[in-house]
Order: structure tokens, then C-alpha cells, then sequence
């Protein structure tokens, strides 16, 4: 009888020291957190210098979408790649400070914040995230577009006004080159803008072939004919109000393109049969590359957000 007891007791206290150590054991087998990478990757954000000699700086939030919760966010880290331009692919110095919120309504904002930035265009840099719970190799790239601020353009549009009132006194006490000059370099700064924003190709060659011409009439504006230099600038707006004119109908024309896109995806979306796993998430895909040539339409880079949607228009 004594030893049955025995039997018994120490079999209770081995289930008992296994159970406790399997408690005290954390699990190796913790399911790894997801973050919607894809859905921020190449969004384009946008910061400002409040003069074109003055180094740009701005703050801007990305919304990363939280696919499961299933484990928890834990000791999440950003850090910065190199930031280079895009078109030149040339190192540029800028201090760029990422910081992590608080997860709420299934997202986990980054704040960003960008000073010190010297150069213009077009920028882009990776965020590269790391977490207990997060796989390896956590990144998606942001581009940036730095650009003149509001004040330029006021600036500018007060001085317009200015000069229209003191027209009569201008024209009496100044040689008519500084009239010139009055139109010559609004519409200089204008065609810089866009060069910035306009990749390689004819319409970037006839940019930089008006600017040329600019350049002619500024420097010969002291010591040449008046009404020549005149008539030169009057055929370089003419040809800038039809590139305006372009322009604008290049961005009515995408605008068409990505509704029409948007149609077609209704259209199959509610006639077709159920939609499985794999066609939600192209529709996904191709419904966020819609919204970020969207983006590019607003930050007027149309040669970008033209080949996002004529890549997009394959796809469909």
C-alpha cells in the first residue's frame, strides 16, 4: 500500500514540474506580425523652402496599414537609407528623422521629418524596419518631391501688381529693358519648375532649348535692340502657354484613364463570379497604384504618373 502511494505521488509531482516549466517556457513559435508594405511603397510626399536659396524642410505622416494583430508590435525601430535623387541617382545631404506612433485603427503612423535638405527634385530614401515580431528584411521606399513654397509665388503675384500700378512711372523714368526683365523672369522660374519635374525626352530638350533662348535675351538686355529682345520673348511665352496647355491636358487625360480603370474594376468586380484571395489583393495593388498616379497628378509630376497608369492599363 505504502508504495502504490509512493507511485502515485511521484507521478503528480512530475506532471506538475512539466506543467510548470512549460509554463515558465516562453514559445518559440510566435507568429510573426504583418504590415501592409506594398499599399506605402513609392507614395509621394511633398516639402517646401520658403525661398529657391533656402534649404527645404517639412513634416509628413505614413499611414503603414497593420494586416494582422495576431502578434503583438513589439520594440518596432526605423532607420534611413540613402537618400538620392531620382532621376540623377546622386547622394543628397538632408537630416531625416523618422519616429513611431502608437498603433491605432489598424495602422502604425510614421511620423517623418526632413530639414537641412540643399538640393531640389526629386528625392527618394528607404525606411527599413525592424521588431521582435516582424520578419527580416522589413522596407519600402518614399519619394519626396522638394519644391518652392508659397511665398515665392506671392511674392511674385504682389510684385506683378506693383508693377501694373507703376506702369506709366516705370516707362518714364527706366529704360524699357527692365519692363522686359519684369516678364522675362517669372516665366524663367516657371520653366525651371517644370524641368525639374519632366524626365529625359523631347519635351524636356524643348525646355531647356527656351531656357537657352532666356538666357540669350537676359544677357544681352543692356546693350541690344529693345524691340528684338521684345519679339524674342513674346515667341518664348507663346511657346510656354502651349506647353501650359499640354500639360493641362496631359493631367485631364490621366484623370480619364484612371476613372476608366476604376470602371472597368467595378464593372468585373460586381458581375463577375465571387472574387478569390488572390484577385482581391490585384485589385488591391492595382486600385493603390490608381490613387498614387492620383498623387503625381497633384504634385504635377505628369511624366510619372503617365507611366503609372500606362503600366497600370497593361495590367487591367
Amino acid at each position: 500500500m505504502r508504495r502504490l502511494i509512493g507511485v502515485v505521488a511521484i507521478a503528480f509531482l512530475g506532471v506538475f514540474s512539466a506543467s510548470a516549466q512549460q509554463a515558465q517556457s516562453p514559445s518559440t513559435n510566435i507568429p510573426a506580425a504583418s504590415l501592409d508594405l506594398k499599399s506605402v511603397d513609392g507614395l509621394v510626399y511633398s516639402v517646401a523652402r520658403p525661398f529657391p536659396f533656402l534649404s527645404a524642410s517639412g513634416n509628413f505622416e505614413i499611414r503603414l496599414p497593420i494586416q494582422t494583430t495576431h502578434a503583438p508590435l513589439t520594440n518596432i525601430e526605423v532607420g534611413i537609407g540613402n537618400a538620392v535623387l531620382r532621376d540623377s541617382k546622386e547622394a543628397v545631404n538632408a537630416r531625416i528623422s523618422p519616429r513611431i506612433g502608437k498603433p491605432e485603427g489598424g495602422y502604425l503612423p510614421i511620423s517623418v521629418a526632413i530639414s537641412d535638405l540643399a538640393a531640389s527634385g526629386v528625392l527618394e530614401f528607404p525606411i527599413r524596419m525592424t521588431g521582435d515580431t516582424l520578419p527580416p528584411d522589413q522596407s519600402f521606399s518614399v519619394i519626396v518631391n522638394a519644391r518652392d513654397g508659397p511665398v515665392a509665388p506671392l511674392l511674385v503675384i504682389f510684385f506683378g501688381v506693383a508693377v501694373s500700378a507703376a506702369v506709366n512711372y516705370i516707362a518714364q523714368q527706366y529704360k524699357p529693358v527692365q519692363l522686359l526683365l519684369v516678364r522675362l523672369l517669372p516665366l524663367k522660374a516657371q520653366l525651371l519648375n517644370w524641368k525639374i519635374v519632366t524626365r529625359a525626352g523631347a519635351r524636356r530638350s524643348q525646355l531647356e532649348r527656351l531656357l537657352m533662348r532666356l538666357n540669350v535675351v537676359e544677357n544681352r538686355s543692356d546693350g541690344s535692340d529693345f524691340a528684338a529682345l521684345s519679339s524674342e520673348l513674346a515667341e518664348v511665352e507663346s511657346e510656354s502657354n502651349g506647353i501650359a496647355r499640354e500639360r493641362a491636358q496631359q493631367a485631364d487625360s490621366i484623370r480619364d484613364r484612371v476613372e476608366q480603370i476604376r470602371t472597368k474594376l467595378m464593372t468585373y468586380g460586381n458581375q463577375g463570379p465571387a472574387l478569390t484571395e488572390t484577385e482581391r489583393e490585384e485589385f488591391t495593388t492595382l486600385e493603390e497604384r490608381c490613387r498614387r498616379a492620383e498623387n503625381l497628378i497633384i504634385n504635377e509630376i505628369f511624366d510619372d504618373a503617365e507611366e503609372e497608369i500606362r503600366s497600370t492599363e497593361d495590367e487591367v
